[in-house]
């Protein structure tokens, strides 16, 4: 594996890391009530997870392109498995932060 690719895959696991993180820390913000913060979070994460796309449309397009690509290895799956776990996180905490919204709106009306 070419080095470039192997430190393309680690930026790869190191933003879908972070993208994980905005999405907990918005699950423990929307927890304490503070909403507005938890979809900023949530906000951050999506971007995060656009820089992962980039990433990942770059090389598609170079296989399209027909340019020579190494082929798919452990680093590639492990990468790939990091963002697609991050992904998970960021949707189910955006249903968690959603759900903790109308369980407190619910209590306030009673």
């Amino acid at each position: 594996m070419k080095e470039e690719d192997l430190v393309k895959q680690f930026n790869l696991i190191s933003l879908a890391g972070s993208a994980k993180s905005s999405a907990y820390e918005a699950i423990e913000v929307a927890q304490k009530g503070d909403y507005q913060r938890a979809k900023e979070l949530l906000k951050d994460a999506d971007d995060i997870l656009g820089k992962t796309h980039d990433i990942q449309v770059e090389d598609i397009q170079n296989l399209v392109d027909g340019k020579e690509v190494d082929p798919v290895n452990l680093i590639d799956v492990h990468a790939q498995d990091h963002v697609m776990s991050a992904i998970e996180v960021r949707n189910l905490a955006e249903i968690i932060i959603n759900m903790y919204q109308g369980l407190r709106s619910e209590f306030k009306n009673e």
